[in-house]
């Protein structure tokens, strides 16, 4: 009889356990599915930001080293293209944000 209660104890008690790590499992595999599906979401980001940052701000601060190269620049106007690149960068920040 007393060896019927433990097995039965012991039966309970695996069951209970192969379920907890079995919820767990289904949990790890959501969170997996979750990653995955986030992961093309972030490259696309990163490519986004890499064309934007490159195709404005750096095309312009390229602008500006040249001119700087050619001819005589007063510092209001290098101020200007300095303020220009900077919103730029800050534009592009904040639509990735979004």
């Amino acid at each position: 009889m007393l060896l019927s209660t433990v097995q039965g104890i012991l039966l309970l008690f695996t069951v209970g356990l192969n379920l907890h790590i079995f919820y767990l499992y289904i949990k790890l595999q959501q969170q997996m599915h979750l990653l995955s599906e986030r992961l093309p979401l972030q490259q696309e980001l990163m490519d986004r930001a890499f064309t934007e940052i490159h195709n404005n701000s750096l095309q312009q601060l390229a602008f500006v080293i040249r001119e700087l190269q050619i001819r005589e620049m007063s510092q209001q106007e290098l101020i200007e293209y300095l303020r220009q690149v900077y919103q730029d960068i800050q534009t592009s920040v904040e639509n990735l944000k979004e």
